[in-house]
This record gives C-alpha cells, structure tokens and sequence, in this order.
C-alpha cells in the first residue's frame, strides 16, 4: 500500500475565501493534508488531514465555548468538502472546552471548585462536525456524554448533566426543546440535577429547567414554590427540612433564575430555630457572588405566624419578643470557622421587656450564637458605639459595653457594664461584671443582679473612699467593703457601706472601724486606745419590727440577736426610712503591758433621730487576745434607750471557758433588764429564765458536772431556782454503767397577796446492763410548799429497783401531805387609795380604809 504525502494546509488552501475561514485558529502551521482526491459524481473533495496539536475551532457569538479536535495530540482523519451547496464534514475526536466563568471543574472528590482551571472539557468521543456555508456548526451528538459534575461558576450551584443537546438555527423544530431561544446556537443541558450545599440535603435533587448554554450565554431557571414546612417544637417538619447553615431549618420557598451569564432573579425563603432565643426567625436568602449564601432576617414563612415575632420598626427587619428581652433585629450573618460550630451574627438593638427594668433600647453589633445556643462575642463584651445612661432603682447607669452568655444550671443572661452614680456629687464608678439580668426557660423567675461596683470618692487633701458594691436584689440596695483613706492623718479605714433608694429618695449608710498597729496610752490608767468605729447613716434606721424586742435572753428572733450576726452595726440589720438619721462613734480599749490579752473592750454609741433612740453596744474579754472581741468576746452587752417607745432596755450575754476547749470550766450566761416609762409595773430584771433550761445561766465542771441556774425579779413577783447534777454513761465490752445523780430546786415568792413557792427535789440512779440483762437502782425525794394563804406543804419518797427477767420490778412511794386550805384568799382591790385635796390650800384629807370610821371597803374583797 502507497504511504500517502501531506503538504501543509497552508500551502494548499487558501481557507480565508472559504465559508470557515472565520472558525479556524489563526496559525494552522501544524495541519497537513494529501493530495484531493475528487468524485465529480457527487461534486464533493476529499482531503485526508493529518494534525500534530489539537486545533481548536471557533465558533461565531460563542465566546465561552470552544470545539477541541484531536485534543490527545496527533490525529488523522478525513475532511469531505462539498462545493454546492458548500459543507464541511469531518469524523473526529472532539472535546468541548466551557469557560471555567460559566461552569467550572470541581477538585477530584470534592465539592471545592478548581479555582486555577481555565475550563471544563466535556469530551464527546469520535463524532462526525459539519460546517455549512452560513457558517454554522453541527455537531452529531447521538451517543451519550458523560459530564463531568461541576460549579455553576463562583455561585456555588453544583450541576450533574444528564443529556447534552446540539442546537443551531438549523435544527428542525421538532427536535428542539420547548422555550428555546430564537436563532440559538450551542448547547441544550437536559436532566439537570441542582445540589446546594448551604442548603439542607432534602434540597439536592432539585431539577434546573431550560438550561441552556451558547448564544446569549449560560440560561436556566430553578423553582420550587409553596412547600410546607412547619415546627413541631423540637425540629422542623417538611419536605425540605433539615439543617440551614448548622442550625435547625428548612426550605419553604426557591427560585433561581439564570440569563446571560448572570444571576437575574433569587428567592430563597426559609426558617431557623435560634436556640438562645428559642424563637423561629424566617429567612430570605441570596447567592452571593463568591458562592455563599446571604440571609436577611423576616418573618416565620410557614403559617401560622410564630408568637413574639412581629414586622420591625423603620430600619429593622424583624422584632423578636424572648422572655425578659426585646429584640430588633437590623442584619444576619452566618459563619462556619474551621474547627468551630456553625454560628449566627446578630446585629441591632436589645431592650429589657414590660416589666423589667426601663431603659431605652441600645444599639450593638458582634454578637454571635452557635448551633448549641452558647453566646459569643469578642473581647469581654460587646462595646456600645455610644454611651447610654439609664434610671436603675433610682441610680443613674451609665453602659458602656453590653454582654450576653449562659449559666450552669441552664440559665441566659444579658448584661451591661458601665458605672453607677450612688450618690449626688459622686462619680459613677467603673463596674467590673455590670448589670446582669438572667432568666429561665422552665419558668423560674428572673434574676437582677449588679456585681462589681466600684466607688470612688475623695475630697481632696482631706479623704479618699474607694471599694466595691454589690446590689442585692432581695433588697434592692448596693452594698459592699470599701475603704476610706484619711489622707491627712495618713490612715486607712476599713468600712461596709449600703446604697439604696425609697419612696423616691436616696439613702445611705456607712459603718467604718480602725485598728491602730499600737495602743494610744490613755493617760495613767494602764489603758490603751487600740481603735475606732463610726456609723453614719441618712433615711436609714433599725430594721425592729413592731413588737419585736430589742433584746431577750437566748433568743434568736429578738433585734439584737436576729441574723446576719449578734450587734448593732451589721447595716442587713438597717432599713430605709425617709427622715431618718443616725451617728455612732466607737472606740476600742486594752491593757497596754500585754497588747489588750488581760482586758480588751470595744463599746459603740449611736444615736438615732426623730426619737431619739440611743444605742449602746460593747463587748469585753478577760485573759483573751484582743482579735477575739468581734468573734468570741467574753462579754457582750447591749442598752437601748427608746425615745419612741418610751422604754429602757439593757441585755448581756456572757461566756468564759478556762481554755479554749473548756475542760475545766465552761459557764455560759445571759441577763437582761427592762424598764417601761409609760407604765411604772412595767419593769423586769432577768439572769436566764427558768424555761425552756437552754436559757438559763449554764455551767459544765471538769465536763463531768452540769449546773443551771436562773433569777427573775419584777414588780409581781421573784423567783430563782438552780439546778446541778451529773449524767455518765460507761461502756467495757458487753458491759455497760450508767450512774446519774442531780438536784433541783426552785423558789417563788410575790409580793401582792404576800405568798411563798418552794420546791426541791432530789434524784439519784445507778443501772448495770450485760447481755440485755438490767439491773438499776432509782431513788427520788421531793417536797413542795406553798405558803401561808393557801397552804400546802407535799412531801414524796420512792425507791424503784429494775430486775432482769423473769424476776418482776420492786418499787416503793412514800407522800406526806399537809393542806390545802380549800378556803381561797382573798384579792386585793384595784382602788389604792382616794384623798380630798382643796385647790386653795395644800391641806389634803385621805380617805381611810380602816380604823373607827373606815370610808373605804377593806383592802381585800371578801
């Protein structure tokens, strides 16, 4: 067989005269033909072709395509051209090259677009190419193609191409889809399938209709319109339910157009669940030009509408009502950082809702929440872009930086930092964690708390205070340590200060106590100043309830002794009272030679207004370090005079123990005196009471001995009364020894009848158990009186002896018994004593109750 022999196509045609000459590449240098071989019976030529390089052929307004042939390198093949009409055909390996713009590769195995390809090639395989004289090209695509998967350019729409179809003017029209466009050119896409993976994955799957790509560009459109999607209170329910940007969503509305290249037309509509909130937020969606998603905040789309979201005002896009917040969202964005957790940008204004706390919403940006519903923001807060100054229970609040987060045990706060204006003429101090309003979704109720505050004042050259305040919510007051720095006597005080406002007006109390490093020698007494104290406070005054004592023995719920702590100058212990005034001052003594450990005392002095009430506290120990009058005094005493009531009242707790665990001696005591001005009967002077026997005066001897002792004296009567014993318990193995030995006695006597009470009663016992075997001895003597009206003086003896089984127990009662008088005696009269006085003269005559002319009954009613 005859090799053939190529010439160059250059050197053989001249292709600028003929109808391709515009579809061909500029340089054809490496295009060899042999010789035509013409069949004048057809009027066509036939050219062999062989290429080194693949050719690419240009089409005319297809820009973006380009026809590849013999693209593997050197290729031989068979060009018939046929003169009239004119037309070109060829059968060859042809690959079809879109510009990457338009549809661009996909990294191998994943969803990242190949951001360095120039193009995708679609190979079509060894297919025939026709050129005809108007220039245009067909190509006879009746195999199947395989399409590589690949990007709607940057949009980040992924395409699986099912069918590719040829199409030029030329095509008859029963062969070309319905809505193609007039005088089309270039590639029909069919069996379409869109997959977007910012959407949720029930999405994927979606066809893209008249897809069309060649003259005009790339075309297609995607709809999905009225799905319904709904909440059931855990997930969304729908035929596009699932996850939108990591948090709970769905797809309720999608329409995408493309024309021309371009993204003409987009709506996507859905909803997300925001966990912090726990509100369904709508979103409207848009596919921006890097491939992302964008979402504007709207309305719940699925019917019926979510309670506590409404339209927003000018400005915003939606308002979002969430337990103790008012929300006005202004911009949404999404993010998803390597590593993280998808999360949710939040942009707008916060304000507490009806009810709360009144203040004007404050703008903020840089708020994020992520698919767990934790709170993010940079830095420790979110700083306001101007500051806002609002009304806290009276105080002046100025924010300054707004922070949002979660507790551990399930709660949501929101918190403002910024300074509080406690009082006129003070600067607002520098908080440190802010105002914080928490709230529960399980129906607990809110919680406002101010921590941190810091106070700063100085007078200059004279006092500098600075510290830190807390506001209770219980009370709604500031308080706080803070401490105050006399500049000129170079000392520094220690005080606890409260702040609060009632019945619109500020008041405040301070109470402030110095330790001096040495003792000040006062004068020749032995004595030393170790201290002071000073108490001020302004519309504040004791908290004593009506009817409460100021002071009462063993007691717990009496003023003095009530919680947080036994005294006067815990200011929990103070309540606002509008007109209220009080100054204390205070000093600390101790003996000199031994730093206060012989005798230490401190006493406080503080006078209240209106009244006045006059209080005075102190506390003393004997052979104690000094640091222990605050904590374990030996003495603690109290007097109150009430100017306001009218009454005197005086109160002393006492305790000593020989070491400090008391095995020698440990005696506990309390005492108090009471003094009614308004009613002279009205007075009582008490060492212990005599029940219940905690109360009384108590000692524990060498811890073997207990003794109780108690005395009661007031205008009715007097009575006192001891009691003393021992309780032991012995245990040798199975052995075991009780002993128990006390006497009890008690007297009374009144004034008015004249009348005596006295008993005394005397106990002894001893008992031996082994093997659940008892033997016990018990012996008790008593005897009781009253006396002279009644009479009645009862004596009793018994012995009782416990004998193990079966043997039965003895016992003996012996009472002797004199009286009563079942006469009663008689009651005084309530009329003392009349006189006659004349108005003139200083002569008064009063009105006997006895004698020979009596003018009054007897002094006893018969």
């Amino acid at each position: 067989m005859e090799t053939p022999v190529y010439f160059p196509l250059n050197e053989v045609i001249d292709f600028d005269s003929w109808p391709v000459g515009g579809l061909l590449p500029d340089s054809i240098d490496d295009v060899w033909v042999t010789a035509p071989l013409p069949d004048f019976k057809e009027k066509t030529l036939t050219v062999g072709i062989q290429i080194e390089t693949e050719v690419a052929l240009k089409i005319p307004g297809l820009d973006l395509l380009t026809i590849a042939i013999g693209p593997e390198g050197a290729t031989e093949f068979i060009l018939t051209l046929a003169r009239e009409p004119f037309s070109l055909s060829i059968q060859v390996p042809i690959v079809l090259r879109v510009d990457a713009a338009i549809l661009r590769p996909l990294k191998p195995g994943t969803n990242e677009p190949d951001l360095d390809a120039e193009h995708l090639d679609i190979s079509l395989g060894r297919i025939g190419l026709k050129i005809d004289a108007a220039g245009h090209v067909e190509l006879d695509l009746t195999t199947v193609v395989s399409v590589p998967r690949c990007m709607l350019g940057s949009s980040g729409v992924l395409l699986e191409i099912g069918k590719l179809q040829w199409l030029t003017p030329a095509t008859p029209e029963s062969r070309r889809p319905p809505r193609t466009p007039a005088e089309f050119t270039g590639l029909y896409l069919d069996d379409v399938v869109v997959e977007m993976p910012q959407l949720p994955p029930a999405v994927n799957g979606i066809r893209m209709d008249d897809v069309f790509l060649g003259t005009g560009g790339f075309s297609g459109i995607i709809s999905k319109p009225g799905l319904t999607l709904q909440w059931n209170g855990s997930q969304f329910v729908g035929p596009m339910a699932g996850e939108l940007f990591g948090f709970k969503g769905g797809i309720s509305a999608l329409s995408v157009r493309f024309q021309q290249n371009a993204l003409v037309a987009c709506e996507i509509r859905g909803d997300i669940f925001v966990p912090y909130f726990n509100k369904r937020v709508g979103l409207t969606l848009g596919i921006d030009g890097t491939g992302g998603l964008t979402a504007t905040a709207a309305l719940p789309h699925s019917l019926p509408p979510e309670t506590g979201v409404t339209p927003g005002s000018s400005g915003y896009l939606i308002h979002l009502d969430a337990n103790v917040l008012s929300l006005d969202i202004a911009a949404l964005r999404f993010e998803a950082l390597s590593g993280s957790l998808p999360r949710l940008g939040i942009s707008g204004r916060v304000a507490p809702a009806s009810g709360v706390l009144e203040f004007p919403p404050i703008e903020f940006s840089g708020l994020w929440i992520d698919t767990r519903g934790r709170i993010h923001t940079e830095g420790d807060g979110l700083r306001l872009p101007s500051r806002y100054v609002l009304n806290f229970h009276g105080f002046q609040l100025e924010i300054s930086k707004l922070g949002f987060g979660n507790t551990e045990d399930r709660g949501k706060w929101i918190g403002f930092t910024g300074g509080v204006r406690l009082a006129a003429g003070m600067p607002a101090g520098a908080s440190v964690e802010g105002l914080r309003i928490t709230w529960f979704e399980d129906g607990r109720q809110p919680q406002i708390t101010l921590n941190g505050v810091r106070v700063d004042f100085e007078v200059p050259n004279t006092l500098k205070f600075n510290g830190a305040v807390s506001y209770d919510s219980a009370t709604q007051q500031f308080r706080g340590a803070v401490k105050l720095d006399l500049i000129a006597l170079r000392m520094q005080v220690d005080a606890v200060a409260v702040f609060g406002r009632h019945q619109n007006q500020n008041y405040l109390a301070v109470y402030l106590a110095a330790q001096f490093p040495a003792g000040i020698p006062l004068f020749a007494t032995g004595l030393g100043v170790y201290g002071m104290a000073g108490l001020f406070a302004l519309n504040m005054e004791p908290n004593r309830q009506d009817g409460q004592p100021w002071y009462e023995i063993g007691s717990t719920t009496d003023w003095y002794h009530s919680p947080p702590a036994v005294g006067v100058t815990r200011l929990e212990k103070w309540k606002p009272q509008i007109g209220s005034m009080a100054f204390g001052a205070g000093i600390t003594l101790g003996t000199l030679a031994d730093n206060g450990h012989t005798f230490s005392g401190q006493m406080l002095l503080a006078i209240i207004i209106p009244g006045p009430i006059l209080l005075l506290q102190g506390s003393a120990s004997l052979l104690k370090e000094r640091a222990t009058l605050d904590t374990d005094a030996t003495f603690r005493a109290i007097a109150v005079l009430d100017g306001r009531a009218g009454t005197l009242t005086v109160g002393l707790d006492a305790q000593y123990r020989f070491d400090n665990t008391g095995k020698l001696i440990d005696i506990r005591g309390a005492a108090e005196g009471f003094f009614n001005f308004n009613d002279p009967k009205a007075w009582r002077l008490n060492v212990g009471l005599k029940d219940p026997r905690e109360r009384r005066l108590t000692a524990r001897l060498f811890q073997l001995f207990d003794a109780y002792a108690y005395l009661s004296l007031n205008a009715q009567q007097l009575a006192m009364g001891a009691w003393i014993g021992f309780r032991q318990q012995w245990q040798f193995g199975p052995l075991s020894v009780a002993l128990e030995a006390w006497i009890d006695g008690n007297a009374r006597v009144s004034w008015k009848p004249a009348h005596f009470y006295g008993d005394l009663w005397l106990h002894g016992s001893a008992r031996l158990s082994v093997f659940g075997f008892t033997v016990g001895l018990t012996v008790d003597a008593r005897i009781a009186a009253d006396v002279f009206d009644p009479f009645h003086v009862v004596g009793q003896f018994s012995v009782a002896i416990d004998l193990p089984w079966p043997l039965s127990d003895i016992s003996v009662n012996i009472n002797l018994e004199w009286g009563p008088n079942p006469v009663p005696p008689p009651l005084p009269l309530a009329l003392k004593e009349v006189a006659i006085e004349h108005f003139k003269a200083t002569t008064s005559w009063p009105l006997p109750r006895s004698g020979s002319a009596p003018l009054l009954l007897p002094n006893y009613d018969a």
